[in-house]
């Protein structure tokens, strides 16, 4: 197993190497230099060109990108160019924000959803399928975003029972938890249907049943392990969606998060702090896809085998 979990994090490398190259090509495609976007229109040429030059901006594409590779081989993320702090610091300060919420965001939607899912396949046709159907549908096509403020119309300005911005206490990640982790829920409820009933007509269910096994020891230790599976790539790639959902909601709900953060730089082209927010999310997306691996084997021994062999 250590061999093939070695094999992953080396195959992290070509990926990272690939995010940085696209999203550093992307932002020198992108319209308009950081000296201008951070002094302002109104500044004078001279301190715009001073400004670029400072920061390397002026240098070929190829120049700035080996110079930026060899300080990430350092760890080295540089200076952010308009506060001028270092960006693994302010990523070390705001990560953790989206994190919670795309964590707890997660859990939201797999203690929702999955049970749901796994009720109205057992009781298949009933009002309860029929009802959990309906809902799930409607709130997988709704916006988080949208969600978001109808949820700080209602909870915050209305009833006055939650806060709609800010961090500071376990209040103010409600809203926001709640909001991007519904639509997920209705998702993960609906494949989490459609699993167990392509696995509870299978023919060693029907064996187990026909040998007498309680409907609970039918359905939670035979049928449901088996049905995970496809259950828990959905939670992985969502959890790398959630990560991206987390921009967005961090933004309507005013919290000074990395998504947060991401925007800002987009918006004041600056290069550190957009590349250092990106790589950051994209070692997490990668490093929940491989957790998700490595469950496959525990779950299936076939797997584990295989990874052994």
């Amino acid at each position: 197993m250590y061999k093939y979990f070695l094999k992953r994090i080396l195959q992290l490398i070509p990926v990272l190497i690939g995010v940085t190259f696209i999203i550093f090509f992307l932002m020198t495609l992108s319209p308009g230099d950081p000296g201008t976007a951070i002094l302002g229109a109104s500044a004078p040429p001279e301190a715009i060109q001073a400004f670029n030059q400072k920061v390397g901006y002026n240098d070929p594409f190829l120049t700035r990108y080996g110079r930026y590779m060899v300080g990430l081989l350092k760890f080295d993320l540089g200076n952010s160019y308009s506060s001028g702090q270092s960006v693994s610091g302010e990523i070390a300060a705001r990560f953790p924000t989206t994190l919670k919420i795309a964590a707890f965001g997660m859990l939201f939607a797999v203690l929702v959803g999955v049970p749901l899912g796994i009720f109205s396949a057992v009781k298949q046709y009933s009002a309860l399928d029929n009802a959990a159907r309906v809902i799930s549908i409607t709130l997988a096509a709704i916006p988080f975003f949208w969600l978001g403020l109808m949820m700080i119309y209602w909870f915050s300005l209305k009833l006055h029972l939650l806060p709609s911005f800010g961090i500071s206490s376990w209040k103010n990640f409600i809203l926001p938890v709640v909001s991007l982790g519904i639509p997920y829920a209705a998702r993960q409820m609906r494949m989490a249907r459609s699993c167990m009933l392509e696995t509870i007509r299978q023919d060693y269910v029907r064996t187990v049943r026909a040998k007498g096994a309680p409907e609970k020891v039918v359905i939670w230790k035979h049928a449901f392990k088996n049905a995970l599976m496809p259950i828990i790539t959905l939670i992985g790639t969502q959890f790398g969606m959630l990560l991206g959902g987390a921009i967005v909601t961090e933004a309507v709900f005013s919290m000074p998060g990395l998504g947060t953060y991401l925007i800002t730089g987009i918006r004041a082209k600056d290069v550190n702090a957009v590349m250092g927010a990106t790589i950051v999310m994209a070692i997490s997306f990668c490093l929940v896809m491989l957790v998700v691996d490595l469950c496959y084997a525990v779950i299936d021994p076939r797997i584990k085998a295989k990874y052994a062999g």
